[in-house]
């Protein structure tokens, strides 16, 4: 089934993160949400990381830019891989996702639940907030890239693919950062 259709795994892991998702919402659940969103964010990159391996054309699956003037009157070109950004992001968001289990793990077993102070409490929502837009955008950029067989893109789909460009780099790394100053949790004797 994966040869005639290679995108519904991602399907598949789209569903189940949205069950995820769904747990981070009620303070019970919430550490079994983040435990399957760093579990499914572990298959997600390993998934994509099999996907662009195997691909043979992953060369020419690129977002073109043609004729870009520069100050010495030369044209010039460019060419962005859209494997690139899958990897960087599948990377980014991996990491954000560790960080947060360890600190969500560390702060259920100090305290029997996610306790924190409002600031923090807010990092985790906008944090959790990103993710899943960063994560819509991975899934439209997968998308793109199993389905795009090479060549140039129509200008509003490249306009699309610009955009989960920027967004993908960006939210993860907004996330990474939020991540990284929730970790601080662990070594804090205070909770602000």
């Amino acid at each position: 089934m994966s040869i005639c259709f290679p995108f519904i795994k991602y399907i598949y892991i789209s569903c189940l993160m949205i069950v995820a998702f769904m747990c981070t919402y009620n303070q019970t659940n919430e550490m079994i949400g983040y435990s399957c969103i760093f579990a499914l964010q572990t298959i997600f990159t390993i998934a994509i990381m099999m996907d662009i391996m195997h691909d043979q054309n992953r060369s020419i699956k690129v977002l073109h830019f043609p004729n870009i003037p520069n100050n010495l009157g030369i044209i010039t070109e460019a060419k962005i891989p859209i494997w690139w950004i899958l990897l960087a992001g599948t990377s980014l968001q991996f990491t954000a996702a560790l960080l947060i289990l360890i600190t969500a793990a560390y702060l259920y077993k100090r305290y029997q639940t996610l306790r924190m102070s409002n600031d923090n409490r807010w990092r985790l929502y906008t944090y959790r907030t990103l993710y899943i837009i960063c994560t819509v955008l991975m899934m439209i950029l997968t998308f793109t890239f199993m389905q795009f067989p090479g060549g140039s893109l129509s200008g509003t789909y490249t306009l699309l693919v610009l955009v989960c460009f920027i967004g993908i780099l960006l939210f993860s790394l907004i996330d990474v950062y939020y991540a990284n100053r929730l970790s601080k949790l662990i070594g804090s004797t205070t909770d602000g």
